[in-house]
Parts: C-alpha cells; structure tokens; sequence
C-alpha cells in the first residue's frame, strides 16, 4: 500500500500493530514514512526518533530525521543525526 502511494490504506494498516507489540525499528520506520506521505513531518519525526529509542543505530530513520530538520532549518538537530551516521 505505501509503495502504491495509497498512504491513508497504509496507515489504517500499520497502525493495527500496538506500539508495544513493534517487534523491530522498521515498524516505526515506516509509520515516518507513512506520516512524510501525509505531510505530517511533526508525526514521522515522532515516529522516526521511535524507531531511533528502539534501535540507536537504525540509519535510516536518523538520515530521515536529519532531512527533516535540514528542512525545516534545524541545522544542529539535524547535524547531531548526521554526526551518528557518519560514525558508526
């Protein structure tokens, strides 16, 4: 559902899985995903930094952090994610 764009289908989905239920970073990863899809970046940074408290060294969630605080002009938020990346 997310791939096809359809991002509302694609919440309604994942959001059937209980937060305490995640089993994995990705979930919350692609809960963010789903959020950007949305255009609400406050959700997916939400979501993102969710998946970052699950698993410090899930990269990808802290590159889409870091782009989303470039974004919004949040340049040391979003260099402090770069930061972890660059050195793991």
């Amino acid at each position: 559902l997310y791939h096809r764009g359809d991002f509302p289908a694609a919440a309604r989905f994942v959001n059937q899985i209980p937060e305490n239920r995640a089993f994995s970073p990705k979930i919350f990863h692609l809960k963010g995903l789903i959020a950007e899809g949305l255009g609400d970046q406050d959700a997916a940074l939400a979501e993102y930094q969710k998946a970052v408290d699950f698993n410090k060294a899930h990269l990808k969630s802290r590159l889409r952090i870091a782009s989303i605080h470039n974004a919004k002009g949040q340049l040391k938020e979003a260099a402090r994610h770069l930061d972890v990346i660059v050195n793991e």
